[in-house]
């Protein structure tokens, strides 16, 4: 199996995804990736089937989602509405590519619901993707018309699918990100000696040629090859280098 490439928070517990009924897997799913929202702190606690205040089952049922119809609307709209209804910033995408829902896939939450699975429609929580672009989800039907929880070959047979993207609050970095800024904060001060050196050294340079006389090519390749030295020294050979 391919190296997974990107994953958004941990594997949903069967506890939470799966469905017991054949009607409520847009409801388990809607529910697992809230539920792996608030267990990354990045939205509130939310529960199924008590009643409270932050019940998704109760959100959904029976206003957009029933026993009779499932979804009521494939296209995901109401799903959209509903989420931005209890604080969350989520868009759709309608008819989405392969392309679109990998480039998705891992970074957020991301809801699909395929039209043609099944035969009927079938609704999963997609939180990552492989190396060599299969979707990994959480499927709440376990198993469904012999797919579990990896997508890719089979995508064009089970569309059209309608993708539903929750955003993360905006001062929420990922981990990847994260470890970027670090890395490039730990070179601010490397980076800031390397400017003043710089400035200082070519002032130098050009400083003493008359003011008729613009640096030549060896005094322009020398220029380079100390700013070279200079970042080395204090940031560190470029990738590859």
């Amino acid at each position: 199996m391919p190296p997974i490439t990107r994953l958004y928070g941990p594997d949903v517990p069967d506890s939470v995804i799966l469905q017991h009924n054949n009607w409520t897997c847009a409801v388990r799913s809607t529910y697992g990736a809230l539920w792996a929202m608030s267990q990354l702190g990045h939205s509130d606690p939310v529960t199924y089937g008590d009643g409270g205040p932050r019940d998704v089952y109760n959100w959904m049922v029976p206003s957009i989602d029933s026993e009779r119809d499932g979804l009521h609307y494939g296209d995901g709209h109401q799903l959209v509405e509903m989420l931005q209804s209890h604080g969350y910033r989520a868009d759709r995408r309608v008819n989405a590519s392969i392309a679109e829902v990998q480039e998705r896939a891992g970074r957020q939450p991301v809801l699909l619901g395929f039209h043609r699975w099944g035969g009927a429609g079938h609704w999963v929580y997609c939180r990552g993707v492989a190396a060599d672009g299969t979707l990994i989800v959480d499927n709440p039907a376990g198993t469904y018309d012999g797919i579990a929880d990896r997508i890719l070959g089979v995508f064009d047979r089970i569309s059209p699918v309608t993708m539903v993207t929750i955003d993360l609050p905006e001062d929420v970095l990922s981990a990847a990100e994260r470890e970027e800024l670090e890395r490039l904060r730990e070179k601010v001060p490397g980076l800031i000696t390397a400017v003043a050196y710089l400035a200082d050294t070519i002032g130098d340079r050009v400083k003493d040629l008359p003011e008729t006389r613009q640096p030549g090519a060896d005094e322009r390749q020398a220029i380079v090859d100390e700013m070279q030295r200079v970042r080395e020294q204090f940031i560190g050979k470029r990738p590859g280098a």
